[in-house]
């Protein structure tokens, strides 16, 4: 079977999910840099 590549709005919707059940019961603590950009890049507050 040819694994379907997933489009922009596929990646995004996953990482949202990602970051809503990493943020939802406690916040991130200390994130890497590269967590942090796309944190910021997706809107949520980074303390």
């Amino acid at each position: 079977m040819n694994k379907k590549k997933h489009t922009k709005a596929e990646r995004k919707r996953a990482w949202d999910c990602y970051v809503r059940r990493l943020t939802s019961p406690i916040e991130i603590h200390r994130p890497t840099k590269e967590e942090k950009e796309m944190l910021k890049k997706a809107g949520y507050m980074i303390k």
